[in-house]
């Protein structure tokens, strides 16, 4: 008979795209579509906790995601069919990778997150079918040298330092088919506007002020310092704690940014804009091409780093932080850190 993911992949592959997310939405509260017991959603909290809305209240988001891969994919590769294998980068709870059951065989897809507890709900969600890995915030993966077609993530790098967007990227690297389709959101620039409008909002919701307080500062005025330095440089990082060792909060990663650091292995494909404040780039990754030597990794590695602290430290929360707990200033900071300072 085949376990639940076969036959949701021998009933619906000659699906149309358009009927599949419907089908997708019944999903999300019915227990059976057609007589087949579809993978489970989590508690709704869980979603929102994720995404901010639960699968039953917001198939587009994630269709209109998974169908420019699809589409993308056609165009500029080939056509995803059972054999591809396909990698779900920070896959969450799993509303991305249920899309792609009707295309790909389920021993072809694979998730991976840094969270246990989300690993955990997706192994009871999906009945332990898929392969679901738990991963560190820092390479190396579990998985073989070339071993995907395809690897997506959706709002991985737009809360990514550039410490760690620069070790991952190095890690696709090495376990994409040369050829193979790399796929990651950032946000647009047009995220500043979002951000500008809940500073500006003269009664915060409770959602606004939860989102500023996990931005541990509101930013400047209208976000014009950040917006200055994402012009300049391409990559804002504003982390979600104080901890110097952080890599993880709200990232800004220009696409132009992203390519100047890695034409030598990626050829860039095109970028694909969604209707939220998210975009796809596309990246192939060359043939004959090596990884960087680990000693240019290291180096690569260090300028990275420093460029992280230098958003940590332009932070007001933060500053704050340190001018509290008088520690030296930012500046004698960064002197120590690049060996400058005793």
């Amino acid at each position: 008979m085949g376990t639940i993911a076969e036959k949701i992949f021998e009933r619906y592959n000659a699906t149309s795209d358009e009927e599949w997310r419907k089908i997708i939405q019944r999903s999300a509260t019915e227990p059976s579509v057609d007589g087949i017991t579809f993978p489970l959603v989590p508690d709704p909290d869980i979603q929102r906790e994720y995404v901010g809305s639960t699968l039953a209240e917001n198939t587009h988001e994630p269709y209109q995601y998974y169908k420019a891969i699809k589409d993308i994919y056609l165009s500029h590769f080939a056509q995803i069919d059972e054999k591809t294998k396909l990698l779900d980068v920070g896959s969450g709870w799993g509303r991305i990778i249920r899309f792609f059951m009707k295309d790909i065989l389920p021993k072809n897809l694979f998730g991976c997150d840094v969270s246990s507890k989300i690993i955990d709900v997706c192994k009871t969600s999906f009945h332990g079918e898929l392969d679901f890995q738990l991963i560190k915030p820092l390479p190396v993966t579990p998985y073989e040298n070339e071993s995907f077609d395809i690897i997506e993530g959706y709002s991985v790098f737009s809360h990514l330092s550039s410490f760690a967007v620069l070790h991952w990227m190095n890690e696709y690297f090495r376990i994409l088919k040369p050829g193979g389709m790399l796929a990651m959101t950032v946000w647009k620039e047009s995220r500043f506007d979002f951000i500008q409008k809940i500073q500006r909002e003269a009664s915060k919701s409770p959602e606004s002020e939860r989102y500023l307080s996990i931005l541990q500062s509101s930013l400047s005025e209208n976000c014009v310092f950040e917006r200055d330095v994402y012009k300049k440089s391409g990559f804002v990082f504003i982390p979600y704690s104080s901890d110097l060792e952080n890599t993880y909060g709200e990232a800004f990663v220009s696409p132009d940014a992203l390519m100047s650091q890695w034409q030598t292995m990626f050829d860039h494909i095109t970028n694909f804009e969604l209707d939220v404040d998210q975009q796809i780039v596309i990246l192939q990754k060359k043939d004959n091409t090596q990884q960087f030597s680990d000693e240019t990794l290291q180096a690569m590695a260090s300028v990275a780093k420093m460029y992280d602290i230098q958003s940590i430290c332009a932070c007001d929360y933060n500053k704050t932080l340190y001018k509290k707990r008088n520690i030296f200033p930012p500046g004698q900071w960064l002197a120590r850190f690049l060996g400058g300072g005793k």
